[in-house]
């Protein structure tokens, strides 16, 4: 007995060492004591680091594992099939509007693009067919950022519930919109009053879903995308008209399933991807991946389930789904929200993306929160917000782990669920737990 006691005395010893922490459990105590000095993300040599509540540290080796792919790249060839090759995080957007530029595509944004993004979405303000908006995005541009990152994917930004004149034909159309009780064409989201050029458009009808996937499939081939993310499906019932007043739908439920319907009529003999923002497994069903609209708070904690679109998700879950799409092959666009000034919350967002990071098209958007947020403005969905904060926060966001050693984990520290990923080059060390 006193041998097996040794043995098992000498075992828990080695395990020690084999960790990548050493942690001094006093209450309250929140520093965690590295075996060996590493480099945080500002290239400082740290031997411990401190983690409270809803911050994370990404530490690189100060000696690059022999064989780590970092090593072997040159920066200046060209790239080959990704453009930030060696790079941990992937990055891509989801973008609505130019505020710093105006409503267009500038070229230096597009060169911008080019060298820095795998995944590209816009929306109608910078993709109409036939106008380049003054310097908009045109096919020829798509093309070209294809040409430079055989990766590249590019989506079009279609409205699911609104079509605009001249694109809204009053003549083979009126047939296909929401209507209210008194049979009048309702109003809701987008569509404003009497007159307007905007379309609610009635997701249960069977025309306009051939319409859409028809639209869909020519749209994209002139804009040589791999698909569309179609915004605004109403899961919970039309935006800004109650159901109440609605003349063919009676409860959320109707509405719901006729949201499912149409996703898979729009997908039926349809060789585009279709992404959306649900992230639920019933409704990403009939489509090809996420746009992760608000997929991500730097508030977030464990242990506490969220509301996103109608539905809840707590931060396990967050990070099975960044590894379940990549593991897929999918695209996620994960979009991260944080504080604009705050680059201790910009680094708790990409250590949580880099814990169920895998793939090719898995990639970050940050959204900045500034002058109010969502709803005051829209910054986070414009390219030169994505740009101003890639500038800012390369030492971030351009961190190099080299490759995944293994999934996530956890180890305990005072009492808590500390998320842990090894790399080959570094360790990603999360604390998403609450005060």
């Amino acid at each position: 007995m006193h041998k097996i006691k040794q043995v098992f005395l000498l075992v828990t010893l080695l395990l020690l060492q084999e960790s990548c922490y050493v942690y001094d459990d006093v209450p309250g105590n929140r520093t965690i004591i590295l075996p060996q000095p590493m480099l945080d993300v500002l290239g400082n040599e740290v031997e411990s680091i401190q983690l409270e509540s809803g911050t994370a540290a990404i530490l690189r080796y100060k000696e690059p594992a022999v064989g780590n792919s970092v090593l072997n790249l040159n920066v200046n060839a060209p790239p080959q099939g990704q453009i930030r090759a060696g790079k941990s995080v992937r990055l891509g957007g989801y973008f609505y509007g130019g505020w710093t530029n105006g409503n267009y595509m500038s070229s230096d944004q597009l060169e911008w693009i080019s060298n820095n993004l795998d995944i590209l979405s816009l929306n109608p303000n910078y993709v109409i067919p036939g106008s380049n908006l003054n310097g908009g995005a045109t096919p020829d541009d798509i093309a070209r950022l294809k040409l430079r990152n055989p990766q590249f994917k590019f989506y079009c930004m279609l409205f699911a519930t609104t079509l605009r004149e001249p694109q809204f034909d009053p003549t083979t159309m009126s047939g296909w919109v929401v209507r209210d009780k008194n049979g009048k064409e309702a109003i809701g989201v987008r569509r404003g009053y009497d007159n307007d050029l905007n379309h609610l458009m009635d997701l249960g009808n069977e025309d306009y879903a051939a319409y859409f996937r028809d639209f869909i499939i020519s749209h994209t081939n002139q804009y040589h995308a791999d698909g569309v993310v179609t915004d605004e499906v109403m899961w919970e019932g039309y935006w800004g008209l109650d159901i109440k007043d609605m003349r063919d739908y009676s409860s959320v439920e109707q509405i719901t399933q006729t949201c499912y319907d149409w996703l898979e009529r729009i997908k039926t003999n349809n060789p585009k991807e279709v992404i959306h923002q649900a992230f639920w497994s019933q409704a990403q069903q009939y489509t090809n991946g996420i746009w992760g609209e608000v997929s991500f708070y730097s508030w977030f904690r464990d242990n506490a389930a969220y509301p996103v679109f109608y539905e809840k998700i707590n931060y396990s879950e967050i990070v099975d789904a960044i590894r379940s799409y990549g593991h897929r092959g999918e695209t996620y666009i994960w979009a991260a929200w944080y504080d604009q000034n705050d680059p201790a919350e910009l680094e708790y967002a990409v250590a949580t993306y880099l814990l169920g990071k895998s793939g090719d098209y898995v990639v970050f958007q940050p959204q900045p929160i500034y002058n109010g947020g969502y709803g005051n403005n829209l910054a986070g969905y414009d390219i030169g917000t994505s740009i101003r904060e890639y500038e800012t926060n390369k030492n971030i966001l351009d961190v190099e782990l080299g490759d995944p050693i293994g999934d996530y984990y956890y180890e305990k520290h005072n009492f808590k669920n500390i998320w842990v990923r090894k790399f080959t080059n570094g360790i990603v060390y999360c604390n998403p737990a609450p005060d």
